[in-house]
């Protein structure tokens, strides 16, 4: 049986908590290394969870917009034979938590060094020396810059070993120089990958994207060093990424023609915005530039037309996919309050929904999403009559209750003839996502809904 490579050998060490995620893109977390043993995690019962979902097939707690081999269709290029190693055998060392940018996506204030610090990191490379020397991938740093992590630095300036490892940098660049680069040019006798962030090359685009105020100049020199030792052999592949949105999404087609004529990367990584919480949600509607509903999203789609994008060493991470935002947050908002006042105006939703269901022959329904709209409505049906099969959210992955009714996700649907499924939410997609699950009834939204029983 083959599973996917990520899933079944990866680990990514997040901040100095040190807690464990089997894969990065899942943010499915193992516990910590502060109250555990890497064996305890690695072999845990959240960890058996994990890859039974992979020996079933449902992959459950994979992120098809942060996997890019889910969201470029290439998950078959990941298939290995399943076989549970007895340590991981890749790690992102992603614990040290320092940085000299604060860039607008990732964070709101520059890293500050807490105290204890020092004494938790001690506590996870005492973890990570036990398989170190096993593993065949090391990569660093995904919550910081690597030349600022001096910790890391250090672990890293020690390996010493025959076997021809893979490790792979990532920074962004600013401090990529010669000077920081003889740290760890030991580096340069194994399997070495760098991939270099570098949000513009406008000077204002970038200071503003990378909250700095460090000239893009500098990084641009740093780049032609790095092209250098490309050229060497001492790198053996070099990529520049980016991440687009809204601020930057029309310098692309110049962007693309700077790092493909001036610094002749291996590839060049698209990333578009993705929301991790940073700021608030209509902030981050506005980076989003892949959502239909945004006022330069035809804009956008004029831009990434540009035949430039087609050359092989363009890859977009996320492929074509579309931002999971729709509508405006508080469009959004006045929407759901409207359908709660409609909801609330309803003198017995419960007398109402039964006579709607014999006519439409159905037994019980299902809810899709847990919205607001949705717990009006059950906090208005009488529980003790058992209306309700299920209520199927996406963000769940395990069942759970509310108010006594059973949520369960979407990925564990199971389809009966006589229960029709009411959404308040965004129906085409939901109407995707079931068809992909066998589901044959049709799918009925809550407006819908209101508007036949209010006749």
């Amino acid at each position: 049986m083959k599973v996917c490579k990520m899933g079944l050998e990866s680990i990514w060490i997040d901040h100095a908590q040190g807690d464990v995620r089997l894969c990065a893109w899942t943010g499915y977390n193992l516990g910590n290394l502060q109250e555990n043993t890497i064996e305890e995690l690695w072999h845990g019962e959240k960890a058996e969870i994990f890859r039974q979902s992979m020996i079933d097939g449902n992959y459950q707690f994979c992120n098809c917009q942060a996997c890019p081999y889910l969201a470029n269709n290439e998950i078959e290029k990941m298939m290995v034979e399943y076989e549970v190693p007895q340590y991981p055998k890749y790690c992102s060392l992603s614990y040290e938590e320092q940085c000299n940018y604060v860039c607008v996506f990732c964070r709101k204030e520059l890293y500050q060094k807490k105290s204890n610090e020092d004494v938790k990191i001690d506590k996870i490379e005492k973890e990570i020396s036990k398989f170190i020397d096993q593993l065949d991938v090391i990569s660093t740093n995904g919550v910081g810059e690597i030349f600022c992590s001096t910790r890391t630095l250090k672990q890293l300036s020690q390996i010493k070993t025959d076997k021809n490892i893979k490790i792979e940098l990532e920074s962004n660049g600013s401090l990529f120089n010669e000077i920081n680069w003889n740290k760890i040019s030991n580096l340069g006798q194994y399997d070495l990958s760098v991939y270099i962030t570098v949000h513009s090359f406008n000077e204002e685009t970038y200071q503003y994207l990378s909250g700095t105020n460090m000239s893009v100049k500098t990084v641009i020199e740093n780049l032609y060093f790095i092209k250098k030792l490309r050229e060497q052999n001492i790198i053996n592949y070099f990529e520049i990424a980016t991440v687009i949105c809204e601020r930057n999404f029309r310098e692309m087609p110049e962007y693309v023609e700077k790092c493909l004529k001036e610094f002749n990367p291996d590839k060049i990584r698209l990333r578009y915005f993705f929301p991790y919480g940073v700021n608030d949600v209509s902030t981050e509607w506005f980076f989003d530039i892949r959502n239909p509903y945004h006022p330069y999203y035809n804009e956008f789609i004029k831009v990434m037309s540009n035949p430039i994008f087609d050359n092989p060493k363009v890859w977009k991470w996320q492929g074509d996919s579309l931002s999971k935002f729709k509508e405006h947050p508080y469009v959004l908002e006045h929407k759901k309050n409207i359908q709660i006042g409609r909801l609330l105006a309803i003198n017995d939703l419960h007398d109402s929904l039964y006579k709607w269901m014999k006519k439409h022959s159905f037994r019980k329904i299902s809810l899709y999403g847990l919205s607001n709209s949705c717990k009006c409505f059950l906090q208005m049906i009488n529980p003790n009559d058992a209306l309700i099969e299920c209520i199927y959210d996406s963000n769940v992955s395990n069942e759970m209750l509310y108010c006594g009714y059973r949520i369960n996700s979407i990925n564990n649907f199971k389809d009966s003839s006589d229960v029709m499924i009411i959404t308040s939410s965004y129906k085409e997609e939901i109407t995707r996502k079931l068809k992909e699950l066998k589901y044959q009834n049709p799918i009925i939204h809550i407006d819908d809904l209101l508007d036949e029983i209010s006749c």
